[in-house]
């Protein structure tokens, strides 16, 4: 009963908050999506709800009735937004031409609302304050998930969510859903002004660091070592942000343990020392290659690649339906190159403006964007890895990252404009002191 009071008590609110300022409308959809508390409280709720529609349509109503106000969109988010909406409409193309229409109606059924979403996301979120709700909300929404794993575990002595899988995900789907999460709950522990959010911040990033050695996928545990790599590269260095990184190393290696160290040595073995799951990912991706090779420009459907998949695999499979566990094999091979292109833009596009920006402002910058900006240097990277090991377009947590990021590019865009970065290079290096 407090699970459904809690669920339509925040339905209710975020409806009805959305349309009046839309913007809440977008926190409260991807909190939705990162919570998932469908799966949470299941059994106090009616059989697949699907509340995010809900979420979309007050979001929408409160669009039109504020005669879309926000950030002028412009420069790299600009480009960004259009990379994707185009990656949409090319989806729709190439799934007239697909092998498996049910696979792919699912796919498109889910992923038309995730770039609806992302995209007026970087309109609605046009202030400091909605950039960090909507940090706070993706990081205490998937902290709860990882507080709720940890739990189990240290409860019963196994992992359940290794076993079966979380929230509608398997071990490794989740696992890549929490990257994107890490690299927000990191930058929150290094930047947040009160001592009290970067205490907070940084114990969710331990959940989480555990949660994943639990989960025992190799592919993430790697994603978040690149992750963690790239954030102290480019972290400002001071007795905080050390003392920081060195704890969390210390934790981290104390939480590993032999086993999940074993597990994780386990992804560079060769030849016969090598077990069938990294095996299967090998083959899996040469059959990707494979079917790109033979579909280049129209793939074979969005989602449908699955399908072709046994009869590429070396060897082959009993199975007719196997996923290539590879988000950019999954994509090319559904869409095409052109779909991987404009797909992969919308990620790249966004990083290498954040990394420039960061390069000549890294000093000048007030806390909310250090934050924010920091979030996407190492949380997309991260992601990226990891998601090699496993598909995730449908995984809200990586847009999230680029509506922060784009947001923060926006707002900042009018104090300083990017486009002359390299004639006010003398004047920024003259302000604050690092």
């Amino acid at each position: 009963m407090k699970g459904l009071i809690f669920v339509y008590g925040s339905l209710a609110f975020i409806c009805l908050g959305a349309i009046v300022r839309p913007w809440i409308g977008v926190v409260g959809y991807f909190g939705f999506a990162i919570l998932n508390p469908v799966y949470l409280w299941g059994h106090s709720l009616p059989p697949n709800s699907n509340f995010q529609k809900y979420i979309v349509g007050a979001t929408f109503i409160g669009l039109l009735l504020s005669g879309f106000k926000g950030n002028k969109i412009q420069g790299a988010p600009a480009w960004a937004i259009i990379s994707l909406v185009l990656y949409l409409v090319w989806a729709w193309v190439t799934a007239q031409s697909t092998i498996h229409e049910g696979d792919t109606v699912a796919y498109m059924t889910n992923i038309w609302k995730i770039v609806f979403m992302s995209c007026i996301g970087a309109l609605l979120i046009d202030a400091p304050k909605k950039v960090l709700t909507l940090m706070w909300v993706l990081v205490i929404a998937q902290g709860w998930n990882a507080w709720e794993i940890n739990l189990q575990y240290f409860q019963n002595g196994w992992s359940y969510a290794a076993r079966s899988g979380w929230g509608g995900f398997d071990n490794n789907g989740y696992s890549i859903a929490t990257a994107p999460a890490m690299g927000i709950s990191l930058s929150l522990a290094f930047y947040s002004v009160k001592l009290w959010a970067r205490l907070l911040a940084g114990f969710i990033f331990v959940l989480q660091m555990h949660e994943i050695m639990l989960l025992e996928s190799r592919g993430t545990m790697i994603g978040a070592l690149v992750l963690a790599a790239v954030g102290v590269l480019y972290v400002h260095k001071n007795s905080w942000t050390t003392s920081t990184i060195i704890t969390a190393t210390v934790l981290g290696i104390a939480l590993a343990g032999p086993s999940v160290v074993d597990e994780f040595k386990s992804s560079f073995k060769e030849g016969e020392e090598l077990d069938s799951s990294a095996d299967s990912r090998f083959k899996l991706w040469k059959a990707g290659v494979d079917i790109m090779k033979d579909y280049p420009i129209l793939g074979v459907g969005p989602n449908a690649s699955r399908r072709l998949v046994p009869q590429y695999y070396e060897g082959g499979l009993r199975s007719n339906n196997k996923a290539l566990h590879n988000l950019f094999f999954d994509i090319s091979c559904g869409s095409g190159i052109p779909g991987l292109l404009l797909y992969a833009g919308y990620f790249s596009v966004i990083w290498l403006a954040v990394r420039k920006y960061w390069k000549f402002n890294k000093s000048s910058m007030e806390p909310w964007a250090k934050a924010s900006i920091f979030s996407v240097l190492c949380g997309l990277p991260g992601y990226m890895v990891a998601s090699m090991f496993s598909s995730a377009a449908l995984i809200e947590g990586s847009y999230i990252l680029v509506i922060v990021g784009a947001s923060a590019l926006l707002i900042n865009k009018n104090k300083m404009p990017i486009d002359h970065l390299a004639t006010q290079r003398p004047l920024l290096h003259a302000q604050a002191p690092s």
